[in-house]
C-alpha cells in the first residue's frame, strides 16, 4: 500500500493515478478503497477535492448510494468554489434518493435545478424530480412541480414530457393531452414525443378511439426502444382488427414478434392473430395460435378466452370475439 510511503509528496499522487486507471478500464470497484486511502492518509492532498467527488461519483455508479452520500456532502460542503461542485450537487441529490431519503434528495436536485437551470445535467435532474414526485404520489408537490413545469422556459422536450406526465398524475388528462399534443408538434421527431404518443396511442384504445389510436400508434413505432416498438404495433393491431381490417391487423401483430416484446405483449399479439385469421376464415391458423396462447399466455382471463375461441372454431360455430382489454403496461 502506497500509506507505507505516506511522507512522500509523491505517493498521492500515484494513489490518484491509480484509481483514474481503475476509472479509465471501466473498474470503479477497484478505484474506490485507492480513493478512500488516499483521502484517510493524505487529507489535505491537492488531490483531496477531485478525490473525494470522484469517490462519490463512483459509489453512486456502484449503486452504493448511502456510501455516497459522506464523501459527496463533504465535497458540497467544502469545495464551494471547485468547478465540479454543480456535479456534486447533483450527485447528492441522485445518492441521497438512492438511499431512501426521497425528501433530501429531491430538495437537492431542486436546488442544483435552480442554480444551473442550463446544465447539462439539468434535464436529467429535473426527469429525477419529477419521477421520485410521481413514486411518492403527493399531490401538492405534484401540483407545485406542474406549476414549475409550465413555466419553464424554454420548453424542452423533457419538460413538456415531465408536465403531461405529472397532470396525469394529478387526474388532469385534458392538460395532460395539450402538454404531450405541443410535445409532438414541437418536436416531432423526439423520442419522449414517441414515448406521449405510446402511452395515449393505448388510452385511445381501451376508449374505443380506434382512429386516433391509430395514428398515434404509427407514430409511436418509430421509437428507437424496442419493447415500446412491440407495444405501438400491438395498438395499431387491435385499433385495425376492431375495424375488421383483419389483413392489417395481422401485418401489425406479425411485427410484435421481434426481441423487445415482453411475454404479455406477445401473447395479446399472439391473440390477435388468431383473431384475425378466424374473421378471415382461415380456421387451421387461427386454432393452432389459439391453442398456444391457452398454453403460453400469462393471463388467466387471456387464456379462458382463448380456449372458448379454440372451441367455437373447432364447432364452427358463432362466440363472442370480444377480447379482454389491453391494459396500458
Amino acid at each position: 500500500m502506497l500509506a507505507n510511503d505516506a511522507a512522500s509528496p509523491l505517493a498521492p499522487e500515484a494513489l490518484y493515478a491509480l484509481a483514474s486507471l481503475d476509472l479509465d478500464q471501466k473498474r470503479p470497484e477497484a478505484a474506490v478503497p485507492r480513493l478512500r486511502e488516499l483521502l484517510e492518509v493524505w487529507p489535505d492532498s491537492p488531490r483531496a477535492p477531485e478525490a473525494t467527488f470522484t469517490l462519490g461519483r463512483s459509489l453512486v455508479e456502484l449503486a452504493r448510494y448511502r456510501e455516497a452520500v459522506p464523501p459527496l456532502e463533504r465535497f458540497v460542503a467544502q469545495y464551494p468554489r471547485h468547478a465540479r461542485r454543480a456535479d456534486g450537487r447533483y450527485l447528492l441529490g441522485r445518492a441521497r434518493l438512492g438511499a431512501g431519503d426521497a425528501t433530501a434528495g429531491v430538495a437537492d436536485l431542486r436546488a442544483f435545478v435552480a442554480a444551473n437551470p442550463t446544465h447539462e445535467l439539468a434535464p436529467a435532474a429535473r426527469r429525477t424530480i419529477v419521477e421520485a414526485l410521481l413514486e411518492r404520489g403527493d399531490k401538492r408537490e405534484l401540483a407545485a412541480e406542474y406549476r414549475t413545469l409550465v413555466a419553464a422556459r424554454p420548453e424542452t422536450p423533457e419538460g413538456l414530457y415531465e408536465t403531461g406526465a405529472v397532470a396525469a398524475a394529478l387526474g388532469q388528462e385534458t392538460r395532460r393531452d395539450a402538454a404531450w399534443s405541443r410535445l409532438r408538434q414541437k418536436f416531432p421527431g423526439h423520442e419522449f414525443a414517441r414515448r406521449a404518443a405510446l402511452v395515449q396511442a393505448e388510452t385511445a384504445l381501451e376508449r374505443k378511439r380506434y382512429g386516433e389510436a391509430l395514428t398515434l400508434s404509427r407514430t409511436a413505432s418509430a421509437s428507437d426502444d424496442a419493447e415500446s416498438r412491440a407495444r405501438a404495433a400491438l395498438v395499431t393491431g387491435e385499433a385495425e382488427l376492431a375495424l375488421q381490417h383483419s389483413t392489417a391487423a395481422l401485418k401489425a401483430f406479425e411485427a410484435v414478434a421481434g426481441a423487445g416484446a415482453g411475454r404479455e405483449v406477445r401473447s395479446r399479439a399472439l391473440a390477435g392473430r388468431a383473431l384475425a385469421h378466424e374473421q378471415l376464415g382461415q380456421w387451421p391458423e387461427a386454432l393452432r395460435l389459439y391453442q398456444e396462447v391457452v398454453a403460453a399466455s400469462p393471463d388467466g382471463e387471456l387464456r379462458q378466452w382463448a380456449q372458448d375461441r379454440a372451441l367455437a372454431v373447432k364447432a364452427r360455430r358463432p362466440a363472442p370475439q370480444k377480447r379482454p382489454l389491453t391494459r396500458p403496461l
